[in-house]
């Protein structure tokens, strides 16, 4: 087998600084941790700036259903089609979707539509879009969604041993920074050394721009040779 030196010469630096946006967020912390411990053996964990995550997927969820997250039908219809899709939640879309939604909602999540597709095809409100059981469910998790909000929820349960940055604003209500002061207190439980940075008065989208710009700097910053 072929070693990824061979590839790229050498002097390949192992170190590998991670970062995603939004759900990516959550997505950099999981690979950090897979990294970490080792799943991949010529790579190794160098840095970790999550930017704007859902890290605790039980409360914003809870904040969705209190009608305090923007865009809730849509996030949550995706959530709701992608993850079934892995663990389950329904045998017909009529279990969990209105008419006419559920004729057409899983075709929507195909990854082919643009959001300005998307969101013009749902309704304004939780209650046009979802059946008052699946409702229920989605205020009081239970089953296969319990058992997947619970192992989303454990994303920052670990010890990084790297830099750690988490980036988020204030004014986000797509994914609202309490899920960064929730990551970071569950990785300073494990004695992880963490910063926030708060992005101040800017929306979900417009907080990756300044995210972005102050991680590559960070990255840039850290010691990552051999």
């Amino acid at each position: 087998t072929r070693t990824l030196a061979h590839w790229f010469g050498q002097r390949l630096d192992p170190r590998v600084a991670v970062s995603g946006f939004s759900q990516g967020a959550a997505t950099s912390l999981a690979l950090g941790r897979a990294l970490q411990e080792g799943a991949e053996a010529q790579l190794q964990l160098g840095a970790l700036a999550p930017i704007s995550g859902p890290y605790d997927m039980s409360g914003t969820l809870a904040t969705a259903m209190m009608g305090e997250i923007a865009f809730a039908p849509a996030y949550l219809a995706y959530l709701t089609v992608a993850w079934n899709r892995l663990h389950h939640l329904y045998d017909s879309p009529s279990e969990a979707f209105l008419p006419p939604f559920d004729q057409t909602i899983e075709a929507l999540f195909d990854n082919t539509h643009p959001q300005e597709e998307v969101l013009p095809a749902l309704p304004e409100t939780l209650e046009e879009l979802f059946t008052p059981q699946f409702l229920e469910l989605l205020r009081e998790p239970s089953g296969d969604l319990r058992a997947a909000l619970e192992a989303a929820d454990r994303v920052c349960d670990y010890r990084p041993a790297v830099t750690t940055h988490l980036y988020a604003a204030s004014a986000d209500r797509d994914t609202p920074i309490a899920n960064a002061f929730s990551c970071r207190e569950k990785l300073e439980s494990h004695g992880a050394r963490v910063e926030l940075t708060d992005l101040g008065d800017l929306d979900h989208s417009a907080s990756l721009a300044p995210a972005l710009t102050r991680a590559i700097e960070l990255f840039g910053s850290v010691e990552t040779g051999p």
